[in-house]
């Protein structure tokens, strides 16, 4: 982006945010993936769940709300790589699991976006990546 001061955090960050949905996506798509970007991060966390979640805490640790939760749980259900079920202890809730097809492209999608991860930043040196990680993870938690 030209002519933003740099002092503009807000925006330098959208504007890699944008970049690498972008550039993701194409990748995704060029890959043939069943799925788009929006719906990579509930794969993710449901892949790297420890047991079945509920959508209410999906949408929680995602920091998305219900409704684009519920959208992508739709979605991913259709595709059969999710399994929705009613909690039998509490019936107002939901659990979400991966289906054996969700664990396969779940794995697939994995591997391509560690080689993604790599070319994207690719611009930066290890210890460059490695401080930026840190920078990051400290204004996300």
């Amino acid at each position: 982006m030209k002519n933003l001061p740099e002092a503009l955090l807000t925006f330098q960050l959208g504007a890699v945010n944008v970049k690498l949905t972008r550039e993701c996506n194409t990748l995704v798509r060029n890959q043939k993936f069943p799925i788009e970007m929006d719906h990579i991060p509930v794969l993710m966390y449901l892949y790297f769940a420890p047991s079945e979640s509920s959508q209410q805490q999906i949408s929680m640790d995602l920091q998305r709300d219900k409704a684009s939760i519920n959208r992508t749980l739709t979605f991913l259900s259709k595709k059969e790589m999710v399994s929705v079920e009613k909690n039998q202890i509490d019936k107002r809730a939901t659990l979400v699991g991966l289906t054996p097809s969700g664990i396969k492209i779940a794995e697939k999608m994995l591997v391509l976006l560690k080689g993604f991860d790599q070319s994207f930043f690719a611009v930066l040196s290890q210890e460059e990546q490695v401080q930026l990680l840190g920078l990051l993870n400290k204004l996300i938690l």
